[in-house]
């Protein structure tokens, strides 16, 4: 089944906007009022599910727009004509962190640095690992985007293997009860640890069942301290356990530097990132996985589930911060 929200402000645009796209077969699974991460895409968000893929009918030749072109190859900074803090101005305007920038100046020691040069020492300092063994744990800043990357894995998943969400965010009003929907359309075992002390023998027993079992811990603000202390006691008494930072792609590589320290307590593993639909600027998420050196797992670009999430790929991230370099070089020599 194929899930998709739409956003408006109000439910019954919302919903005339779907059956436009998605016919009258489709099944209304939820309205509600959009969550607080979701507020600048319209006031109210309706849920829909469909059996069948849609294809929408191609568009007649002459009403076909143009495909864009793709983006030019990143200019680097030319040491005849570019003083010599060129580089580190030109890693910068990436939002990378200055250890970072410091690191890969130091590493590309040549006069002239070639595109292929800075791919190479970007993506040294990167790792990925979208492998799916054992029980996940999605944990994360409220808003983060981490329930959606939760429930896009388990339904691409549920095509090869038996999977289980547990559901142990007794944080948000009526959260339980929308993913145990979401599941039971999906055809996916759903099991609520509204509890730290019964967390541990819900999972066991379904990974010990040779299920896949991901985890929807709640959003812990800073002030939050004693609820993520007992639900990471929780955890570490699950075996073989993969903690998943999730963080979305939108905020500062200072604020997530931030996030990263909070969420330590966890021990993540790997780092997952959401919303990178919402930004043009990859530098954070280059920044928190190479100053932290865990693998990133997953990229999510869109709320189409389970279409937008994607296994995370070294190219992939350097090809998003090349790609926004080379237009800050060419607006920043057009207004030089």
């Amino acid at each position: 089944m194929r899930i998709k929200s739409y956003f408006s402000a109000t439910v019954e645009a919302a919903v005339s906007k779907a059956r436009q796209e998605l016919g009258d077969d489709a099944l209304l699974l939820n309205a509600r009022p959009s969550p607080d991460d979701a507020l600048h895409l319209g006031a109210y968000e309706v849920v829909f599910g469909i059996e069948t893929p849609v294809v929408p009918p191609p568009a007649p030749p002459a009403a076909r727009a143009e495909r864009p072109a793709a983006p030019p190859p990143a200019s680097l900074p030319d040491p005849a004509t570019d003083d010599a803090d060129s580089l580190a101005g030109f890693l910068a305007r990436q939002d990378i962190s200055p250890a970072l920038i410091q690191a890969i100046e130091t590493s590309l020691d040549d006069d002239t640095v070639t595109e292929q040069q800075l791919i190479r020492a970007l993506s040294r300092r990167l790792n990925v690992n979208s492998s799916l063994n054992g029980p996940i744990a999605f944990v994360g800043p409220p808003g983060s985007g981490k329930t959606t990357l939760l429930v896009k894995l388990a339904i691409r998943e549920s095509a090869d293997q038996a999977v289980t969400v547990v559901c142990a965010d007794s944080q948000r009003i009526a959260a339980a009860e929308q993913l145990r929907r979401l599941c039971l359309i999906a055809g996916l075992t759903f099991e609520y640890a509204g509890e730290p002390e019964t967390l541990a023998p819900i999972v066991d027993a379904h990974h010990a069942a040779g299920r896949l079992v991901l985890i929807d811990l709640p959003g812990f603000g800073p002030s939050e301290l004693g609820p993520a202390r007992a639900w990471q006691a929780a955890l570490a008494k699950i075996s073989s356990l993969t903690p998943v930072l999730t963080l979305t792609a939108t905020a500062r590589t200072a604020d997530l530097r931030v996030m990263v320290g909070h969420y330590r307590m966890f021990k993540p593993q790997r780092l997952a990132f959401t919303h990178l639909d919402e930004t043009g600027v990859w530098g954070g998420v280059y920044s928190a996985a190479g100053e932290t050196g865990w693998p990133v797992g997953w990229l999510t670009t869109g709320q189409s589930i389970p279409e937008d999430v994607e296994d995370a790929s070294v190219r992939r991230i350097v090809d998003g911060l090349m790609g926004l370099a080379g237009k800050a070089r060419a607006a920043a020599a057009a207004a030089g």
